[in-house]
């Protein structure tokens, strides 16, 4: 099971907060009073239900208001992905229950899918406290039970539950030294109303006559009950003689098999010593390899150093950090110059409605001359319109002759005006020293005259051919359309969509040329990126070929200083381990005798059994029970047909005859003991009255009910042995392998100076490797601490198949020093592989201890909600 979301609405301090747990371990980390407890808290609330009033547990309903709970997701191996939703309501809180396979539900699904457990049951396991860490020497070994035999792995407190009841009812009915229970009041009743019958028989009067008659009808009566008795005797030997046929059978066929079974031989007790020998022999077995698996992680710890080498190599790559840390800086820089030329590129893209394929135009000087050409040839042929309209909104619709000189004469006027403006501007320039404009000028003014008395040539040459100024000017549109058209398709083929003015030709041709220059920027800027990026990938590799395990890229810096940093120590502490080696390969070498001596004796059993293996073993166990068993059987029927003497044979004839003479003294006896009856009912009516009958009557209607209730409370008696019986073949199941593997972390956390953690009737001890032991209560409070931790975590791993609850701690470390939280830390990094972790701790060394990634500051959450 694994918490992958938690939502809180309102609770306590938080509000509008979401916290991503991720797989294996996370640390909430905050100071006091920031609230982790809280959260705690909510998560519990949520699956099993908000506080009442006056319950020893907190509310954290929020003081200023708002939407009280919070929703918590969840995967389960067996179940799927699920959200478990509750907010203030009912007692309890409203709950609701949603399986991403579709299914719906509250209370009663939530209980399905936490396998059955409480509140209470995962507190006993899987969350606790510092404060719950010390109570370790208050448990005994039926409280141990409990909660090893929790509903989530073996569906046993439905059966303590059941157990419960049936003590309860029984104590309702009797109780060996109760006062209260019904059979007890009805044991004292009785006993006062016998006193009280007594009383009564003692009044009645004694008839003689009737006292005479009945004496007389007892007599015969005990006439016919010794014919009876020898009838009966006579049918007993009758039946005997008859049933011991098939005996005198069984006895032969006995003695046969048993000549079979002579040979048949079995040690004293052979089951329970060959069983007592092997699970000795599986314990040293066990225990010969966890010391020889010690014994090869620390040869592995040997191997596991790194060489002074190698510690060069990890220090050679720390002495170049200073040139990795500019390496990726100057890769973020060009990452940021890419974006900023994208954005560039992206908007002088959009400005003149380019395409990817303008990027290719040929924006060359020679290129860019050909169209300034063609825009000079279109501004000509502009200016020739311009002056052909001027000729147009002249004409006169007077002769031709007048028309001619009357153009003729504007013409020599323009020309006059034209050549004066042209000498005043030239002298200006002049004045000013301005040479190179006044050369303009006159280049101006040369052409203007050129062009005038081109167009009069012109305008006379079309008069003499016939041909009108407005069909010119209509012929010279079209000719200046077709070159506007023409330059519009050759920015049309440049990939420049949108039709640009003409007088804005020339500006877009120079803004394609510098887009043209960003992407060439551009590239030259991945080149860089790709050069900066393989020296980085390179240096990464070297880095990461250095560690024995994968890190990103921004922890690379710090994981191999630490690294280094750890393999220094280890190099220093070698001899250490090499100490810790030969003291465990002494340890290795009694039990490995042991060991030996156990497989000796099993041998020696299988010899006295004449067999070679544990199967035919156990057969020939079964063979010898046959042979005790028939001998028993063989002593029970000798001693049955001692007496019995077949020289006569009975038949069923003499049986049916003897059986009818019986019948007949039964009838007899029965008519006796009628008027037996009748004659002492009138006696007791001559001297007794209604009340001594009902007192009579009462009673024995009392003594059938307190047999009635007897047999009750017999039947809830057995039921009670029955569920005591289940419940201890479960704990011899499972208790052992819980205090084995408790004793191995407890080993581990406090570095084998003990050996061994057990429970006795006095409750948890530890076992030195000196062969001391000391009581729970006798260690320190830090190793008290070990101890439990050890038992929990044990608990955890047992119930990690039907129970695979996270693991939620609130700060339980806090009176470990630094080996010791360098230890349970160790232990934490193997369990999270297979357990999801929740810790929450104020302690900045737990928060170090871990990757920054596992980390969840407290404070930052309420920060974002609000």
């Amino acid at each position: 099971m694994q918490f992958q979301k938690l939502q809180i609405y309102g609770f306590g301090k938080h509000r509008d907060e979401v916290i991503d747990f991720s797989k294996g371990m996370n640390i909430l980390f905050g100071n006091n009073e920031a609230g982790k407890t809280t959260i705690y808290e909510c998560i519990l609330q949520i699956l099993f239900g908000f506080p009442q009033k006056n319950h020893l547990l907190r509310s954290y309903e929020p003081k200023n208001g708002g939407n009280y709970g919070g929703m918590l997701s969840i995967f389960d191996e067996e179940f799927g992905a699920y959200t478990v939703e509750r907010v203030g309501g009912k007692a309890g809180g409203n709950v609701r229950v949603q399986l991403d396979r579709g299914e719906s539900g509250e209370e009663e699904l939530l209980k399905k899918l936490l396998h059955g457990y409480g509140r209470a049951d995962l507190e006993a396991i899987f969350a606790f406290s510092m404060h719950q860490l010390q109570a370790l020497e208050k448990m005994n070994e039926d409280e141990l039970n409990r909660t090893l035999l929790a509903s989530g792995t073996t569906g046993v407190d439905q059966l303590t539950l059941i157990e419960k009841q049936l003590l309860k009812e029984s104590n309702a009915l009797f109780k060996k030294s109760g006062q209260n229970p019904i059979i007890n009041k009805m044991i004292k009743d009785i006993q006062k109303e016998e006193l009280a019958l007594k009383v009564e028989r003692e009044k009645l009067s004694k008839y003689e006559p009737k006292k005479q008659e009945l004496l007389q009808i007892e007599q015969e009566l005990i006439s016919v009950q010794k014919q009876l008795e020898k009838a009966n005797h006579n049918n007993v030997q009758i039946e005997q003689s008859i049933k011991n046929r098939p005996l005198l059978n069984e006895l032969s066929s006995i003695k046969s098999r048993l000549q079979e079974l002579e040979e048949v031989q079995f040690p004293a007790k052979g089951i329970q010593r060959i069983e007592q020998a092997s699970t000795r022999f599986k314990q040293v077995e066990r225990e010969v390899e966890r010391v020889s698996k010690r014994g090869e992680e620390l040869q592995l710890q040997l191997k596991e150093a790194v060489s002074k080498e190698e510690l060069q190599q990890l220090q050679n790559w720390i002495g170049r950090d200073e040139e990795w840390r500019e390496w990726r800086a100057q890769r973020e820089r060009m990452l940021a110059s890419q974006q900023s030329l994208e954005s560039k590129i992206a908007m002088k893209e959009q400005l003149l409605g380019l395409s990817r394929s303008a990027l290719k135009v040929d924006s060359t000087i020679a290129n860019e001359a050909q169209l300034r050409k063609q825009l000079d040839e279109a501004n000509f042929s502009k200016q020739k319109i311009e002056h052909l309209q001027i000729l147009v909104s002249n004409e006169a619709t007077n002769e031709e002759n007048r028309k001619s000189r009357v153009q003729k004469n504007k013409g020599i006027s323009n020309e006059l005006l034209i050549i004066i403006i042209g000498v005043i501007a030239v002298i200006g320039a002049l004045v000013f020293k301005q040479w190179g404009v006044a050369l303009a000028i006159i280049a101006m003014l040369a052409l203007v005259l050129i062009l005038n008395k081109k167009n009069k040539n012109d305008s006379t040459s079309n008069l003499n051919n016939g041909e009108s100024p407005k069909r010119q000017l209509r012929q010279l549109k079209a000719q200046y359309e077709a070159q506007l058209t023409e330059i519009n398709e050759q920015f049309h083929r440049m990939g420049i969509t949108n039709d640009i003015e003409p007088e804005m030709y020339t500006e877009v041709f120079s803004q394609v040329r510098e887009l043209q220059q960003y992407v060439i920027e551009q590239r030259q800027l991945d080149q860089q990126l790709d050069s900066i990026q393989q020296r980085i990938a390179e240096r990464y590799e070297e880095g990461t070929m250095l560690l024995p395990h994968q890190v990103a890229e921004s922890n690379l810096s710090a994981a191999i200083q630490q690294y280094l940093q750890d393999q220094t120590l280890l190099l220093n502490s070698m001899q250490q381990v090499q100490e810790q080696l030969r003291v465990n390969e002494e340890q290795l070498m009694p039990l490995t005798d042991e060991l030996n001596e156990l497989q000796q004796e099993i041998v020696a059993l299988y010899n006295a059994a004449n067999v070679e293996d544990l199967e035919p073993y156990y057969e020939m166990a079964n063979f010898f029970e046959e042979k005790v068993r028939l001998q028993n059987r063989l002593s029970d029927l000798q001693l049955t047909l001692h007496d019995f003497n077949d020289e006569v044979e009975y038949t069923e004839f003499h049986l049916q005859q003897n059986t009818l003479a019986l019948e007949q003294l039964i009838a007899s006896q029965k008519a006796l003991q009628a008027a037996h009856s009748k004659l002492h009912a009138e006696m007791n009516h001559l001297v007794t009255d209604e009340r001594y009958s009902e007192m009579l009557q009462a009673q024995e209607q009392r003594k059938s009910e307190l047999a009635d209730l007897t047999k009750d409370w017999m039947r809830l008696r057995l039921v009670e042995e029955a569920i005591q019986q289940t419940l201890n073949d479960l704990k011899e199941d499972k208790l052992p392998k819980v205090m084995d593997l408790t004793t191995e972390f407890f080993q581990y956390l406090t570095g084998d100076r003990y050996e061994k953690i057990a429970l006795d009737e006095e409750g948890f001890y530890a076992q030195t490797s000196m062969q001391q032991q000391f009581k729970i209560g006798e260690l320190s409070q830090a190793t008290r601490e070990q101890a439990y931790l050890s038992l929990r975590f044990a608990l955890a791993v047992e119930k990690k198949v039907n129970a695979p609850f996270p693991l939620l701690m609130d700060d339980p470390f806090v009176h470990f020093d630094t080996l010791r939280t360098a230890k349970v830390v160790q232990l934490l990094r193997k369990l999270q592989t297979n357990h999801q972790i929740i810790f929450f701790t104020c302690q900045e060394r737990m928060k170090q201890a871990f990757e920054v990634k596992n980390i969840i500051e407290v404070e930052a959450l309420q920060t974002k909600g609000d």
